[in-house]
């Protein structure tokens, strides 16, 4: 073969070689294409997903958390009132990641609990004696705690509320509500009137809870219901 032919076959082959190059490289870019636009499209679905995450941790940040705790025994007549108002509450307000509720009578084994949720407002609902009328409601300050509340507890609420309070920064925001009881006597039924106190405790609690003004104006609609209930029993004995 002279050397004319084989120049002319060395040019065809060449001309071939490079046409599949560059096809194979066209594949190849593609592939990397498609490779690239489906790991950005995984990277821009994993972000979505987190972003989705750390929206919803933000807003369970900013929502406000509430726990009540209902103190007492459901054995001794009106010192159950407490279980009361917590078994009605779960009833009208069901499952919410913002709501906790506990009934005990050992409020100090759910210290840890109660801290780890960490409520915007832990409020304490139990049976009292203030000296006002069966079925009275009122707000109990720190310093009326070991007067108002007679404990039938494990240990007294001041206990608790050192415990809840210690190692935190800043004390954390407690309402305690006591119920005026009128008797606590083991095996006896709670009475009329404070059952009525304890359904308005929960109506209380739900109608703030779900216009969101629990954390603000709880401690003045206990103070202006009890004035009403009061009102209205004075009424009636005058008839």
């Amino acid at each position: 073969m002279n050397a004319k032919k084989l120049k002319a076959r060395f040019s065809v082959l060449s001309k071939l070689s490079f046409r599949h190059a560059k096809k194979k490289a066209s594949v190849q870019t593609e592939d990397s294409r498609a490779k690239a636009a489906k790991e950005k499209e995984g990277i821009g679905f994993a972000e979505s997903v987190n972003e989705i995450f750390r929206e919803f941790k933000e807003e369970k940040l900013r929502k406000e958390r509430f726990a009540v705790m209902g103190v007492g025994n459901d054995l001794k007549g009106d010192d159950g009132v407490g279980f009361y108002v917590v078994d009605r509450l779960r009833k009208k307000l069901g499952s919410d990641d913002f709501f906790m509720l506990i009934k005990t009578a050992m409020p100090e084994d759910h210290v840890r609990e109660i801290k780890e949720f960490a409520p915007t407002l832990l409020i304490i609902v139990d049976a009292a004696d203030f000296g006002k009328g069966t079925g009275s409601m009122k707000v109990i300050n720190d310093y009326e705690i070991s007067e108002a509340f007679i404990s039938t507890h494990t240990t007294p609420l001041t206990i608790f509320l050192r415990l809840y309070n210690a190692d935190q920064p800043v004390k954390s925001p407690v309402t305690m509500i006591g119920i005026q009881r009128r008797s606590n006597e083991f095996g006896q039924q709670m009475c009329g009137q404070v059952r009525k106190a304890g359904d308005a405790v929960v109506d209380i609690i739900s109608g703030l809870y779900e216009k969101k003004l629990l954390g603000t104006m709880l401690e003045s609609e206990i103070e202006r219901r009890s004035s009403v209930m009061k009102r209205i029993g004075s009424r009636l004995k005058k008839k």
